[in-house]
């Protein structure tokens, strides 16, 4: 008798369990669908609309600017594209002469996918404040400021959009976060910047399959200001900031200075010196070409280099193809300041680097060296130098195994006919040929939507179910299939 009471009860408990499993999901199906078409206003739904709701915006012109306000977390905003996936739900801010085409401003898991912005007297898109925004297949273009910006975001992403000919930079990202399969291109100042120095706390930043070209570096950006080219990534300027970054199968050419600039990754300066010796980043599978010198009338040049590191830690470049720069990769601690430093730890493994200036450029500064610095299993040929180490003390360079352009070995302080090497830089043994580097990049074409990637994000991806339900939920399933099998017994 008392077992089967125990059972009874048992069974209540789980049947109390699966209940609120089953509230949850009802709680969640009852985000709301506000639909809108040309002739309504897009502002009107959002205003109305709860947190979790989906807002579909039909093709047209609309000439309104929208605001998504802090208490409107989970709003997904969703236009229209057509068979090709270029959207049709198009904002003309034409008419206005302040304010931004889309403001997002301090809420969290926020979507905004499918909309073309243009002609906005200040900034196409702006999330501010918000935590998880997700910008998805937007096309800005022409506007007065940056195209698309996110600020202060811990886990920010910009994907699958195109930011082209605005006055500002293409893509503005003072967040930390990810910015995948974007064109950026013509924009008067920066392709990508980001620059975390106002951001709390220390974070990670990926930045993979974007194609960056023809920004000018100009415009609002001073005369003296040093955070120039196609792509910057700027951590902070004294403390500790971005720890690790991600930079994949982009292809960045014809910018205004570097095509790639790295700043004080993993580097804390007032230590001075590396934050994390654990954290490894990755500059792997970029195509970087054909970018052009910034001359600064306040102190010099932004060269044209294909990747640019200063004060950087940790750092593998690997599988690079950089050509027609003035260093293939410039390793230094002599970049706008020379007093600061050292730098160390960074890789060069399997990179094609030719028709440069220099292959590969290691910098040493006033004070500091750049150390620990390997060169290793890299095609180096047909540079005016192949390997130049300067100002930098007695620091080797070890540089091993690669290919110099002749089965002879480097010229220089070399043996051979091929690339030259300066002093201090450890070649024996060499390659007696070219190397076998890596394959192409895997990346969708430019425009073309990713698919979601995680399965289960996606199968549980219910934007206004109670985390608690949930768990309570598959915890009565879990004890449900276990009674189950003790009653079996």
């Amino acid at each position: 008798m008392l077992r089967s009471k125990k059972k009874s009860t048992n069974i209540f408990i789980v049947a109390c369990l699966v209940l609120a499993f089953i509230v949850g999901m009802v709680g969640a199906a009852g985000a709301a669908t506000i639909s809108v078409e040309e002739g309504d206003s897009i502002q009107d739904a959002i205003d109305g609309a709860d947190p979790g709701d989906t807002i579909e915006v039909g093709p047209g012109i609309y000439e309104e600017q929208l605001i998504i306000y802090i208490n409107k977390s989970n709003l997904k905003l969703v236009g229209s594209t057509d068979d090709n996936g270029v959207p049709t739900s198009i904002l003309n801010l034409s008419s206005f002469t302040s304010g931004y085409g889309i403001f997002i401003d301090q809420t969290a898991g926020v979507t905004v996918e499918n909309f073309e912005v243009h002609s906005s007297p200040n900034r196409g898109v702006y999330a501010d404040k918000t935590e998880g925004v997700v910008i998805d297949n937007i096309v800005s273009h022409n506007n007065s400021n940056d195209g698309i910006r996110v600020r202060y975001d811990q886990n920010g992403t910009i994907q699958n959009s195109k930011a082209i000919a605005n006055d500002g930079d293409g893509i503005t990202f003072y967040s930390y976060g990810s910015i995948l399969n974007n064109l950026v291109s013509n924009n008067v100042e920066r392709g990508i910047y980001v620059n975390v120095g106002s951001v709390s706390g220390t974070g990670m930043v990926t930045i993979s399959c974007n194609e960056v070209y023809e920004n000018e570096n100009a415009g609002a950006i001073g005369s003296s200001d040093h955070r120039v080219g196609g792509i910057i990534v700027y951590s902070k300027a004294h403390d500790a900031g971005i720890t690790h970054v991600t930079i994949e199968n982009n292809k960045i050419y014809k910018n205004k200075g570097p095509g790639l600039l790295l700043y004080k990754i993993n580097h804390n300066e007032s230590i001075p010196g590396i934050v994390d010796p654990e954290s490894e980043s990755l500059v792997k599978g970029n195509t970087i070409f054909d970018n052009e010198n910034r001359t600064s009338p306040s102190w010099g040049i932004n060269p044209a280099d294909g990747i640019l590191a200063y004060l950087c830690h940790n750092i593998v470049f690997e599988c690079n193809e950089i050509y027609n720069s003035t260093a293939g990769i410039r390793i230094t601690n002599d970049y706008r300041y020379n007093s600061y430093g050292p730098t160390t730890n960074n890789t060069l493994k399997f990179n094609d680097l030719y028709n440069n200036k220099y292959g590969i450029l290691v910098s040493g500064g006033e004070n500091f060296q750049v150390k620990n610095t390997t060169v290793q299993d890299n095609n180096i040929y047909d540079n005016e130098e192949g390997l130049v180490n300067i100002n930098n003390g007695d620091e080797i360079v070890t540089a091993t195994s690669n290919w110099w352009g002749d089965s002879s070995g480097p010229s220089g302080e070399g043996p051979g006919s091929g690339d030259s090497i300066s002093m201090n830089v450890e070649y024996d043994p060499f390659a007696a040929e070219m190397i076998d580097v890596c394959p192409p990049a895997d990346c969708p074409s430019t425009g073309e939507l990713r698919e979601p990637n995680d399965f289960c994000a996606a199968l549980f991806s219910v934007p206004t179910m109670s985390p608690l339900l949930l768990i309570v939920g598959l915890l009565g399933i879990s004890m449900f299939m276990i009674l189950r099998k003790e009653q079996k017994k």
